[in-house]
């Protein structure tokens, strides 16, 4: 996960079961998006994130991992935040892990099968 969410929610998710990391662990925070875009694809992790500018890498080289699973309104999701990433984890496995990009918002959540054409 990058730095957009903090280190207490990989713990949570690994309390959940979840194998997570938090990017500040593994990288410096000044490390450009591709750098964690690359450890990423290169580590076979799935990137949480609330930065538009993964996606749109992705989108652009038309490569096909990683995933990503981008959070929008994380704020609005409060409490919730935990259960919500929790059940897309579940619900996208098979896209998460084949390359997609998961898209969850107060909406529901989308995916998009990658490479994104």
């Amino acid at each position: 996960m990058d730095l957009n969410f903090p280190p207490s929610l990989a713990l949570a998710l690994c309390a959940a079961g979840v194998d997570a990391v938090h990017w500040s662990s593994v990288g410096a925070a000044t490390a450009p998006d591709s750098e964690i875009l690359e450890w990423a694809r290169a580590t076979g992790s799935v990137l949480l994130t609330k930065d538009l500018d993964f996606p749109v890498m992705l989108a652009a080289t038309g490569v096909s991992a990683p995933s990503v699973l981008l959070v929008r309104e994380a704020d609005a999701m409060g409490p919730d935040l935990l259960g919500t990433l929790l059940a897309a984890l579940r619900q996208c496995r098979a896209a998460l892990r084949d390359g997609a990009i998961v898209v969850l918002d107060a909406r529901g959540r989308r995916v998009r099968v990658l490479p994104i054409q």
